[in-house]
């Protein structure tokens, strides 16, 4: 039953990081981050990051181990969304005005 169990958490949290994995190629490929939250974005890393925490206290390997891939993950997007939530804002018409 605990295998069961186990695996299940695995299948969780790939189905969690699934969808993360598909929104950062979505941000990487058209290099722009203006439609996403970053106040959301700060809450749900901040959240995962608690988790990842409370998942040490338990010393259970396998929610270790999911939790640690979906927050380093997470992490990437966070840095994504950062990265590119102003991309475009600066032209170079707006850095070299004309004569």
């Amino acid at each position: 039953m605990q295998l069961l169990i186990n695996y299940g958490s695995m299948i969780a949290f790939a189905i969690l990081s699934l969808g993360i994995v598909l929104q950062i190629r979505k941000i990487y490929l058209i290099k722009n981050a203006q439609s996403i939250a970053v106040w959301e974005v700060i809450l749900r890393f901040l959240a995962s990051s608690l988790l990842l925490v409370k998942f040490f206290g338990t010393y259970d390997l396998y929610l270790i181990i999911g939790q640690g891939i979906f927050t380093a993950i997470y992490l990437y997007y966070f840095v994504l969304v950062f990265k590119y939530k102003h991309i475009g804002v600066i032209t170079d018409s707006n850095l070299n005005p004309p004569d």
